[in-house]
């Protein structure tokens, strides 16, 4: 399922202004707008491809899991089970490993452009007066561990230097040099090093994913609610059985992470945030396989006054229920509210605001954007 076929809509901040955006299935994974990398449409949430390489010691790409490894720090998000509901929860692990993991000096580049051959050195612990060059292997983080792509011997005085080969794509590779134990000396270890491939924009956005920084704005005259007290109307005509409750936790999860009050009034209330169900034949926007859309407006001193979530009621392959998990109508709802926050997409894939639908638990950037929007309550 990919998210926002139909590019965002920015028409000039005046009275009233509207901003749409869509989600849509699967089935068509086209794009009508510009995605950061990486960019490619696949059919539902992405599948794990198998590692590709080009040539013997090349870098391998992989999606990345949902654990984040940057030197010494793993963080690991997951979901636990408090009071029968499902939380997410982050949790944060710091190895104790320093002293060895400096016995093996290691140097990489912070960028490197695509299909560049790369320079990688450092030096590792030899015993003095040693007539046996010790092998340095380049290791690589792939899949949850440590992969050899490609091996070197240290100069007796225990220096290296090697060129590794980058692939075509942009991504980020997370690289170390480790030696067996041999020559008198035990195993050990560099801390690890991550390298850019691509332009310094891409490099930029790639470093920006799944961090607290990666979320946007849906305009750039930043617009968001005004007032910290918003209604929301649902509007059940064309829903399933139980869609009414999976909305109430939609609307409860987005509640969460922000400092507004959201309160349920009748439809005929005039609601700040109305979401409804429509077909294809009604309602233009969800032609071409979209589950649904945002539409907003704003006054022209950028604060929105009305958001309009709406649902495509003749798609059958997404699940009835609301759970953290992608293509249910629990996430596409926190997706659509969300832009009815005020916030665009992200770049990471596992934040609920990335333009595919691979996550359906908030993640660092949604968190941090959602607090952004709501912050003067």
């Amino acid at each position: 399922m990919s998210h926002a076929r139909r590019s965002t809509r920015f028409l000039p901040v005046t009275v009233p202004a509207v901003v749409a955006l869509g989600l849509i299935t699967s089935m068509s994974p086209t794009w009508a707008e510009s995605v950061p990398v990486p960019s490619t449409g696949t059919q539902q949430a992405p599948v794990a491809a198998a590692p590709t390489t080009d040539t013997a010691g090349s870098f391998y790409y992989v999606p990345r899991s949902s654990a984040v490894h940057d030197d010494d720090i793993e963080v690991t998000r997951t979901l636990r089970r408090v009071d029968n509901e499902l939380v997410p929860v982050t949790v944060t692990t710091v190895a104790v490993n320093r002293t060895v993991a400096q016995t093996v000096r290691f140097r990489a580049p912070y960028r490197a452009e695509l299909l560049a051959s790369v320079t990688l050195s450092g030096s590792v612990p030899v015993r003095s007066g040693a007539r046996t060059h010790r092998i340095v292997l380049i290791q690589q983080w792939v899949s949850g561990g440590w992969r050899t792509i490609g091996r070197t011997s240290a100069r007796l005085t225990g220096t290296f230097r090697t060129r590794m080969h980058a692939s075509g794509r942009p991504m980020l590779a997370r690289v170390r040099a480790r030696v067996n134990k041999s020559a008198g000396k035990p195993a050990a270890a560099s801390r690890a090093r991550t390298i850019g491939f691509g332009s310094a924009a891409q490099v930029a956005e790639l470093r920006m994913m799944d961090t607290a920084q990666d979320w946007t704005w849906l305009s750039d005259a930043h617009i968001r609610w005004a007032k910290c007290g918003l209604t929301w109307a649902y509007l059940p005509s064309g829903g399933y059985t139980g869609s009414e409750a999976t909305a109430r936790s939609a609307i409860a999860a987005v509640d969460a992470q922000t400092s507004f009050s959201f309160g349920q009034v009748p439809p005929s209330a005039g609601a700040d945030i109305t979401i409804r169900w429509a077909t294809p034949q009604q309602e233009e926007d969800l032609a071409g396989g979209t589950l649904g859309y945002a539409s907003v407006t704003a006054t022209g001193d950028g604060a929105l006054n009305s958001a309009d979530v709406v649902l495509d009621q003749s798609e059958g392959a997404v699940g009835r229920t609301f759970d953290y998990r992608p293509m249910t109508w629990g996430s596409v709802m926190m997706h659509e509210i969300t832009h009815g926050m005020g916030l665009s997409h992200a770049l990471g894939r596992q934040q609920v605001m990335y333009p595919l639908s691979t996550s359906g638990t908030w993640g660092l950037g949604d968190r941090a954007g959602l607090a952004a929007v709501s912050s003067g309550c």
